[in-house]
C-alpha cells in the first residue's frame, strides 16, 4: 500500500491530503476523509508504520527531531531553531482500549469493563487466553464492540478499539510536532495481567495499541513518546519484569516510538530523554518508580541515578518537558484547585520525594511536568516546597472544611515551583468523555512558555471536537500564558474553584455515578438501546 493511502472501513483506499486547519501560525495538518468512523484493522495494520522510516541513530546523545518538514545541514537546522518557531503537540493518557469489547457483558466480570467474565485476569488467571497475537486482534477487535447504537462504546467503561482508530484519524488531521503518551495502553485485567496468568493477551494489546495509534503525517514524521503506565506492568502489582521491558521497547523501536541510544536507559528501567527543537528536550520516566506494590527496584535506582546526574546534563537541552504516568508529588505537595486524596495507595511519597528534589534544582529550565492516571484533567502548581514528612499523623483529605487551594502560604511559586498538569484519558472509567490535550508553546525572551492548551474531546458518535481551552475557560488568568506567575494567581482566585470541578471529568452524557448502580440502565446497555447518549445541548 502506498504510504499515503489508507483503507476506509468499506474497503476504498482514501488519500492523505495535507491541509491547513485551526491557527495558521503553527503550520499544516492532515485531513482525512473516512466513511464511517472506524477503519478496517488490516488497514491500520499496514499503515501502522512498523518498519518503516529511516531509523535514526542517536550516538551517544538524544535523538534530535524537526518542526519542520525538511531538514538541511546542522547549521541551517539551528538557524531555524533561531527562528523561535512555535511548537504544537498532543498529551494523551490511559486510552485502556478493549479489543475484546461486548457491550452484551457491560459491567458484568467487574465495573468499568465490558468482556466476557472468560477473559478477566485478576487475582487469578483467566479462564480462556482470547486472542494472543496482534494479527489475531487486528484480525478480530472490530467484530463485536459497543454495538450498532454506541459503536465507539458507552458511558463509564473502558472503550472499544474503535476509539483507537478514531483517535488515529484524530491525531493524523491535528498534525503535530510530537505526540506524549503519558501511559497505560493495556485495558484492566485482559488476560495475562494476574500473576502466574500465562496468557500473552495483555502484552499483545499494548503492542497492538502502538500499530493502531501510530499516526503519521508524510512526508514529515510524526514523532511519539510513550511511558509505561502501573497498567502496562504485566503481571500487574509486582515489580516490573525486565524480559517484558526489554520486549516491549524492543516493539516501540522497530514502531519508530524509540531511538537505538534510547533503548539503552529504556532497557536499564523504561525512561529515556528526547530532543524535540529549539533546544526543547523532553524526560520520559517510568512512574512505577515510585507505583506501590510495582517498584523494581534495580529500575528504581537506575532512573533515579540517571534523573540527577544525566538528564539535564546535555548541552543542548535548555528546556525540559516531565512526561510521566502517575503525578509526582501531588498527593502530598503542590497548590490548586482539588485535593489528590485518590493517589493514597498509589504513590510511595518516599520514592517520589527524591525526584522532586531534582525537580526542584532544575525548576527555573522545565517547561511543565505533563501526567496522565487518575483519569480527570487538572492543573497544579508545584510550589518548591520540601513535602511533609509520610510518617506524620497528617494525612491529605477530601474534607470540604480542609484548604481547597492545598495549604497556600508565602512559598507559592517561589524557588523550584513547576506548572503540573494531567490529561482526563481516552477511557471512560473517570466518567469523562474521551479526549485529550493540543498544547501550543512559543518562545518568549527566548525560552519556550505554554501559551494555551485545548481540549479535544469525543462527545458524540466517534468523533473528536474542539471543546474549550484553557485561555477562555480561566479567564483572564491565562490570557499572557501558563507559566508559574499567572498560575499562582489562578490558584488563588477561589472564583475558579466551580470552573475546575467541573472540567475534572468533562462529559457530554446526561449520566452520572448514580446512573451506574441502576439495574435498568446496565439492562438497557446490554441490550444495545442505552449507553451513549449526550445532553440536549451537545445534540
Amino acid at each position: 500500500m502506498n504510504s499515503s493511502l489508507l483503507g476506509a472501513s468499506d474497503g476504498r483506499d482514501v488519500e492523505v491530503v495535507p491541509r491547513h486547519e485551526g491557527r495558521s501560525r503553527y503550520g499544516s495538518a492532515v485531513g482525512l476523509g473516512l466513511a464511517g468512523c472506524a477503519l478496517t484493522a488490516v488497514a491500520y495494520y499496514s499503515a501502522s508504520g512498523r518498519n518503516q522510516g529511516p531509523r535514526l541513530s542517536a550516538g551517544s546523545g538524544a535523538t534530535e527531531i524537526s518542526a519542520h518538514h525538511h531538514r538541511g545541514s546542522h547549521k541551517e537546522h539551528e538557524k531555524h531553531e533561531e527562528h523561535k518557531e512555535p511548537l504544537m503537540f498532543l498529551h494523551i493518557a490511559d486510552t485502556h482500549s478493549d479489543p475484546f469489547y461486548d457491550y452484551t457483558n457491560f459491567f458484568i466480570p467487574a465495573e468499568k469493563i465490558s468482556r466476557s467474565p472468560d477473559l478477566f485476569s485478576k487475582k487469578t488467571p483467566a479462564e480462556i487466553c482470547g486472542w494472543e497475537t496482534e494479527s489475531l486482534i487486528f484480525e478480530h477487535w472490530n467484530k463485536s464492540g459497543g454495538g450498532p447504537s454506541c459503536p465507539c462504546g458507552q458511558y463509564g467503561a473502558n472503550p472499544p478499539f474503535s476509539v483507537l482508530a478514531s483517535l488515529r484519524k484524530e491525531i493524523e488531521k491535528q498534525g503535530p510536532d510530537f505526540v506524549i503518551w503519558s501511559g497505560d495502553f493495556v485495558s484492566h485485567y485482559m488476560p495475562g495481567t494476574a500473576p502466574g496468568d500465562k496468557c500473552r493477551t495483555a502484552r499483545s494489546v499494548a503492542k497492538t495499541t502502538v500499530s493502531m495509534v501510530n499516526a503519521q503525517t508524510w512526508p514529515k514524521k510524526m514523532h511519539h513518546m510513550f511511558v509505561l503506565g502501573n497498567n502496562d506492568v504485566l503481571p500487574k502489582r509486582a515489580p516490573m519484569e525486565q524480559e517484558w521491558l526489554e520486549e516491549f521497547g524492543a516493539f516501540l523501536f522497530e514502531a519508530g516510538w524509540l531511538k537505538e541510544a534510547e533503548l539503552v536507559t529504556w532497557n536499564a528501567g523504561g525512561f529515556f530523554k528526547r530532543r524535540v527543537g529549539g533546544g526543547l528536550c523532553v524526560l520520559n520516566l517510568n512512574s512505577n518508580s515510585w507505583t506501590a506494590n510495582q517498584i523494581n527496584d534495580k529500575h528504581h535506582a537506575a532512573q533515579l541515578k540517571w534523573f540527577h546526574d544525566e538528564a539535564f546534563a546535555d548541552p543542548e537541552c535548555k528546556q525540559y518537558l516531565i512526561n510521566a504516568h502517575i503525578p509526582l508529588g501531588w498527593l502530598e505537595g503542590g497548590s490548586g484547585h482539588h485535593v489528590w486524596s485518590n493517589l493514597e495507595g498509589a504513590e510511595v511519597p518516599l520514592n517520589s520525594e527524591q525526584y522532586r528534589v531534582v525537580i526542584r534544582k532544575h525548576s527555573d529550565n522545565i517547561v511543565a511536568e505533563l501526567y496522565g492516571h487518575i483519569n480527570k484533567a487538572d492543573i497544579r502548581l508545584m510550589d518548591g516546597k520540601q513535602a511533609a514528612d509520610p510518617d506524620d499523623n497528617e494525612t491529605v483529605r477530601d474534607d470540604p472544611h480542609d484548604d481547597a487551594l492545598g495549604d497556600l502560604d508565602d512559598d507559592i511559586g517561589g524557588n523550584g515551583a513547576t506548572v503540573s498538569f494531567t490529561v482526563a484519558g481516552i477511557s471512560r472509567r473517570g466518567l469523562n468523555d474521551p479526549q485529550f490535550q493540543k498544547i501550543y508553546l512559543e518562545k518568549e525572551h527566548g525560552a519556550y512558555e505554554i501559551q494555551d492548551i485545548d481540549v479535544i474531546q469525543m462527545m458524540k458518535g466517534c468523533d473528536f471536537e474542539m471543546s474549550f481551552s484553557f485561555v477562555d475557560q480561566f479567564k483572564p488568568h491565562f490570557d499572557t500564558g501558563i507559566n508559574i506567575a499567572t498560575l499562582k494567581n489562578f490558584v488563588e482566585d477561589e472564583s475558579m474553584k466551580a470552573i475546575v470541578e467541573s472540567q475534572l471529568a468533562l462529559s457530554a452524557s446526561p449520566y452520572n455515578k448514580t446512573t451506574l448502580k441502576d439495574p435498568f440502565f446496565l439492562a438497557s446497555v446490554r441490550a444495545g438501546i442505552a449507553g451513549c447518549e449526550v445532553r440536549k445541548e451537545h445534540r
